[in-house]
This record gives structure tokens, C-alpha cells and sequence, in this order.
């Protein structure tokens, strides 16, 4: 995991990189919620790290910042 608890994050920037058959695949924060919204804030880290990940899991719980 490269984010915490409670950090802002804006669009673009990584949350996770999940590894895989010796790939990495970055997980990255999206475009903003709404044109008002500075960007997000984690709310939860749902897999834990070295967790193993199946497709679809749910990795980083995130809140539009107002």
C-alpha cells in the first residue's frame, strides 16, 4: 500500500500496486467526483498488505473531499 488512513489523495496519484506473475500494476486514484471536489480522501485499506487479491476485490475504500 502506498496510502494511509486518512491521507488526501489527488486524481492520478498510486494507491497500490498489486504484483502478479512477475507484473505490477499500479492502482491509481480517479478523475474528481465532481468539478468542485479538490480531490479524495482514503477512507479504508480493504486488503491488507501482501493480501492476496482476487479479481474484482475491493482495495481502497476512497471519500470526495469537498
Amino acid at each position: 500500500m502506498l496510502v494511509a488512513v486518512g491521507q488526501e489523495v489527488s486524481a492520478g496519484d498510486t494507491l497500490v500496486t498489486v504484483s502478479a506473475m512477475k507484473m505490477e500494476v499500479k492502482v491509481t486514484a480517479p478523475a474528481a467526483a465532481a468539478p468542485a471536489a479538490g480531490g479524495w480522501k482514503v477512507v479504508a485499506l480493504d486488503v491488507p498488505m501482501g493480501g492476496r487479491v482476487v479479481e474484482g476485490a475491493l482495495l481502497v475504500t476512497l471519500a470526495a473531499l469537498e
